[in-house]
Formats: structure tokens, sequence, C-alpha cells
């Protein structure tokens, strides 16, 4: 199977182009002046991304794929994942949200929420608004097909103390059927004080915080991934989930996949997964960080 090049900073387009152009060398398509490398040593910055990186003409490449060479169980799409159109020009998106330490506490009585356009960082204008999670905490959407916003859980407006942390949860995979998103398991804000400890620190209010879940191809909970925050403040903290609690002690994730960071700094940030015992590039993702919020996401490989 041909591997694109991967050359850093190559648009969507030309990547195809290189893949078009397969048995040509990658700097052909470049600016003959501009030099990535002189040296094999120089391209270890794109190494892990690029699954090993060679200087070739003065340029960062990634080698071909051995042949015969074969992606663990379940891993089969990463850097082969191709988007997939959505067939319905609506889609139902089924959001489902719990309670991170209590399972049995019904949180419809506590939250509400709303569907939100991805660039719409305020949610000022909700696709659907004031929606309420049934018994089981399912609540759905009808959505444009392939829709890749977030859907904000906010106290319900009845109540006269917040009970659960307000949340954003991002659709990091385009819809394109009827979805039933991975269970949120919101965190309450008596349980925060108390877990915040756990995770490495205490809670800036003016900071927000991350959770993701990693899954494999199949979107199957992955253990054994590490994750990276595009940018760390003096207080941010990296934690993992195991046996269903926060530690800094451990360092990748468990069969649930769970991970976060507390702390992070505001705006746009990106998280980038990697297989540990091979240091393999599975994903990035980017949420919008709010202060005070959580942002959860799924860090699963995506369509190139």
């Amino acid at each position: 199977m041909f591997r694109p090049c991967s050359l850093i900073g190559l648009n969507r387009q030309t990547i195809i182009l290189v893949a078009l152009l397969g048995t040509l060398r990658c700097s052909w398509l470049l600016n003959p002046s501009a030099q990535q490398c002189a040296v094999d040593s120089d391209c270890q910055l794109y190494a892990s991304q690029l699954g090993g990186a060679a200087c070739i003409d003065n340029l960062c490449v990634a080698p071909p794929l051995d042949a015969g060479v074969e992606a663990p169980t379940g891993w089969e799409c990463v850097g082969n994942n191709t988007p997939v159109t959505p067939n319905k020009p609506l889609v139902q998106l089924t959001v489902t949200v719990g309670d991170l330490i209590h399972p049995e506490m019904p949180v419809s009585d506590f939250v509400v929420l709303k569907a939100c356009h991805k660039l719409d960082v305020t949610c000022s204008m909700p696709i659907m608004d004031n929606v309420r999670p049934d018994a089981a905490g399912h609540a759905t959407f009808t959505v444009e097909g392939g829709f890749d916003g977030y859907v904000e859980a906010d106290p319900a407006p009845t109540l006269k103390q917040p009970v659960y942390v307000p949340t954003l949860i991002f659709i990091s995979l385009p819809l394109v059927d009827d979805t039933m998103n991975p269970p949120t398991l919101l965190i309450s804000i008596a349980d925060l004080a108390a877990l915040a400890p756990q995770a490495g620190g205490t809670i800036d209010s003016t900071l927000g915080g991350i959770i993701y879940r990693a899954a494999d191809c199949t979107h199957t909970p992955a253990p054994g991934i590490v994750a990276a925050l595009d940018h760390d403040g003096p207080d941010t903290k990296h934690f993992f989930f195991v046996h269903g609690l926060p530690t800094q002690t451990a360092n990748s994730t468990d069969a649930s996949g769970l991970g976060g960071f507390i702390n992070v700094p505001v705006g746009v940030r990106s998280v980038t997964g990697k297989r540990a015992a091979d240091d393999q590039f599975i994903a990035t993702f980017s949420v919008l960080v709010r202060p005070s919020f959580f942002s959860y996401s799924l860090l699963a490989p995506q369509p190139l």
C-alpha cells in the first residue's frame, strides 16, 4: 500500500497529488531552496508523527510501510482512514449523560443540554436548546449530516445552585448517520473538590479541564494510550483513570481509555494521542476550553 509523503505543512490537495505521483520524490512539489534537514537526525522532531523519518533531498520524509508488516489488531485504519460522506441531510444524535461517581443518580433534574455549531464558541445560536435528558440520561438532537460541533450541558435553570460542573461534549467524528454518542459522565461540584488532589492539584476556576476517551478504529476503549496537550499552563496536570479513579501515578490509559487534564488554559486546545508501546501517532482532536468547564472528546483515528 502506498503511503503519502507526510511532509510537514502540506495541505490536503498537495497530499492527494503526492499520492497520485507516488513514484516521484516529494521534493518535486516544493520549493527546492526550502530545507528541513541536512542529516537524518534533524528529522527527530517529526519522527513520531511520521512513523520514523529520513532526510531525503533536505526534506523529512516518512518511510514506506514495510511489506508484510501489519498494524496491531484494532488499529488497521491508522493512516488509512478515508472520509465517509453523510447519507442523510439530517441525522439523530443521542447524547447520554450520567454521574461519574454515583451512576445510580439520575441527572435529568439537574442539567439541560443544547446542540451547538463548532464555530459558535459561545453557543449564542443553538441548533436545539433546553433539552432535558430522560430518566436514563438520554437526550436526542436533530442535526445536519456531517455535524461535528458540540453539546453543552448547563445547570437546569430551576436550580438555586448548580449541582454539576458545566460541560462541553465534542463530537470529534462528523456524523454520517443516526448516532449514539459514548456516555459522558458528569462531575458534581462537590465531588470535584475531592477528586482534584487525586489528579494532582486544586482547581483554578479561571481555567478549564479536558477529559478524553482513547479508542481504536472500532471505537473500542483503548488501553496503553498517552496524550499530550498543545499548551500547558503552570498549573496544568495530566491524569489517567485507573479502575474508575483519576491518578497521576499511571503512565497510560487503562481498559477504560480515560484520561484528562485539569487547569488547562482557556481557548481552543489540541490533544495528540500515541500508543505507548511503539510511539505510534493515532489521532489529534481539538476542543474549546472555557473557564470552570470540562470539555469531553473521543481520541480515536480520524479520516485524513
